[in-house]
């Protein structure tokens, strides 16, 4: 049997973007990640908002969602946390665990077993690098390490020019008194360098078995300088994008290197675990300003997320299908050897396996205890971002009636907030009342500025088109021609809005305007190539022209890049039988199956294949009673 492992890795870059990750990769610009995905599996999966760097940490380091693991908005206080997470987890079997930077860790007395330092231990950096920093209290636990951890810190009045010549042309010549921007380029840079030196100093002078160390510094640069990297966007001057367009990729470099050191102290038989719990609008989606919008900053965040696992007697240099947030916790307790608490959400990765019966299975221990009952709301005078975030959380896990009170109530509190008006129409969306939602819609659309408050720093891009929600409206209650007008008023400001470029192809689909349908598809794609939904809507259009060997490829870009949606395997295993790839075919069938055992059109064309191959006349007699049963056609 194929023992535990002995040490566990859990790194994650915050706002790390695959479209940017994946050219710096065939480029040989990130050695340490290529090497983890070449002996390692890759995987996307889809990430549930509200995208929020607390709760998304939160939910991968639980398995729990956010109403059930309590942290709903950063900052949060670990004592806000109502489940575990795996480095106490960890140390309460009686591994030494090592945790470094994680969103929500502050705020909690020492545990025995557990390294502790938490995500403020680097924040507040005085003016000069000459003043006092006192670390704040109980940031590094136990108390003992407190001294060390203050003294590894770098503080981002260290950084001299010279350092920061490789990110920024000409910063010898530059005025940095009136160039804030640089300032804050060095203290994000400050803040990833100040966590791996804090978990390489844990890591070298303790027996760890799990570390797990959370870096923000991506985050901060891509608020800073997205909007510089290559190529130039319009409103970008000369001046700016010559100075600042190496900034990100020089980022993602450093981060490599140091991913590359701790990998190294784990050793070759340890689980690791990167992934990027949330990305960011990056290449040909970046927004460009409108006249008289203010530009603080080009990034926002999208819900895709990817991850590489690695581990002793998984398959090497394959991709990982089917995963989601919640599945990470279970699988690497299970990796490790340790019991899993019931009732956890997410699955075990089994699939990851090269032989799976040489695995224990997972064992789950009723001991550890149930998790909490959901949060249905929060105590008067809560935060609004949390009771926002919670809704959304209800919403996401298919429960609009909880979330529509609270949604109503914050819309009636903050009548001038357009957020909770926005999810307000979606959750009126998800219970088949769109009229409703249209109403609330044009209310906020007459207010001045359309429900926008000017504030510093928030660009009104951000929110998503009115014309855009119009068109979605349109959408869900059938009237294509409406929602084809709406989608093209805002490409008007948005052409680069890859999301709306494949809402106008479903308009376009309603309408059977075909090739119009495939043009805006291929827009979409054209600026996110990821565009999970966009590939499978194109394959899906091609097979119904009987193009299979066009069909194929987006087939299995969609099979890829969302494996949670079973039609996706449904389409490419169609497009792969027309193709005559008979076994591929019934491979892709079956997975659509697992997700939904009661697909007919699954079972139909896997009683076709077999029915066809002699000695399997009872594989062939099994699916075509299962296609002629009375349930659901497709997925709900």
């Amino acid at each position: 049997m194929q023992a535990p492992v002995s040490k566990t890795l859990l790194i994650a870059w915050d706002a790390a973007d695959w479209p940017m990750i994946e050219p710096m990769l065939e480029a040989g610009l990130l050695p340490n990640l290529q090497a983890l995905v070449e002996t390692g599996l890759l995987g996307w999966f889809p990430v549930p908002a509200p995208l929020d760097p607390a709760v998304l940490a939160n939910s991968l380091s639980s398995g729990y969602p956010p109403e059930i693991h309590g942290i709903l908005a950063h900052p949060s206080s670990a004592s806000d946390r109502r489940v575990p997470d795996l480095a106490e987890r960890f140390a309460a079997a009686g591994q030494l665990a090592i945790s470094v930077g994680w969103p929500a860790s502050h705020g909690t007395g020492p545990l025995p077993n557990l390294l502790r330092v938490s995500d403020v231990f680097d924040e507040a950096p005085p003016a000069s690098a000459r003043d006092p920093w006192p670390l704040p209290a109980g940031a590094a636990l136990p108390e003992t390490l407190a001294a060390d951890i203050a003294e590894i810190r770098l503080h981002p009045g260290e950084f001299c020019p010279s350092d920061l010549a490789p990110l920024i042309t000409g910063i010898e010549s530059m005025d940095l008194a009136v160039e804030p921007r640089v300032s804050r380029i060095a203290q994000s840079l400050a803040a990833s360098l100040s966590r791996q030196s804090a978990a390489t100093y844990l890591m070298e002078n303790h027996p760890w078995q799990f570390a797990a160390v959370f870096f923000t510094g991506i985050e901060g640069i891509c608020r800073e300088c997205l909007e510089f990297h290559p190529p130039q966007l319009p409103h970008v001057s000369d001046l700016e994008f010559t100075r600042y367009q190496r900034v990100v990729a020089e980022t993602y470099k450093l981060h490599d290197q140091m991913l590359g050191q701790l990998i190294g102290l784990a050793g070759p038989e340890a689980a690791v675990l990167f992934c990027s719990p949330r990305g960011v609008e990056s290449g040909g989606s970046r927004p460009s300003p409108l006249p008289g919008e203010h530009v603080q900053t080009a990034a926002f965040f999208r819900a895709a997320g990817f991850c590489v696992l690695r581990a002793p007697g998984l398959r090497e240099d394959d991709l990982l299908h089917g995963v989601k947030l919640a599945d990470f916790a279970p699988t690497l307790l299970w990796l490790a050897g340790l019991a899993l608490p019931p009732e956890l959400p997410g699955k075990v990765l089994l699939q990851a396996a090269k032989i799976p019966k040489e695995f224990n299975p997972p064992i789950t221990d009723s001991s550890l205890g149930l998790p909490p009952s959901p949060l249905w709301d929060l105590a008067e005078g809560a935060d609004t971002e949390r009771c926002l975030h919670l809704a959304i959380a209800h919403l996401n896990a298919g429960r609009p009636d909880r979330a529509l009170p609270l949604l109503a109530k914050l819309c009636e509190e903050f009548p001038d907030r357009l957020g909770p008006a926005l999810h307000r129409m979606n959750c009126l969306r998800a219970l088949s009342r769109p009229a409703e939602a249209m109403v609330i819609l044009e209310q906020q659309a007459a207010r001045p500025e359309g429900g926008l408050r000017p504030r510093p720093g928030l660009r009104a891009k951000f929110f998503p088109h009115y014309d855009f929600m119009r068109g979605l409206l349109h959408l869900d209650e059938g009237r294509h021609e409406l929602a084809l007008s709406s989608f093209r008023a805002a490409l008007v400001t948005r052409p680069q809005h890859a999301g709306l470029h494949v809402q106008l192809a479903r308009a376009l689909l309603g309408l059977r305007e075909w090739n119009q349908a495939e043009a805006a598809l291929r827009a979409a794609l054209a600026i996110h190539p990821d565009d999970g939904e966009a590939q499978y809507l194109l394959g899906r259009l091609l097979y119904r022209f009987r193009r299979f060997r066009e069909a194929l490829q987006p087939s299995i870009e969609a099979a890829a890049k969302t494996p949670h949606l079973p039609l996706v395997h449904l389409l490419l295993g169609f497009t792969l039988a027309r193709l005559d790839q008979k076994s591929d075919a019934i491979i892709c069938l079956h997975n659509a199956l697992r997700q939904v055992p009661t697909l007919r059109p699954a079972h139909r064309l896997l009683a076709h294949l077999h029915i066809k191959t002699p000695g399997e006349a009872a594989l062939a007699d099994f699916h075509s009673r299962a296609s002629r049963l009375k349930h659901r056609d497709h997925p709900g």
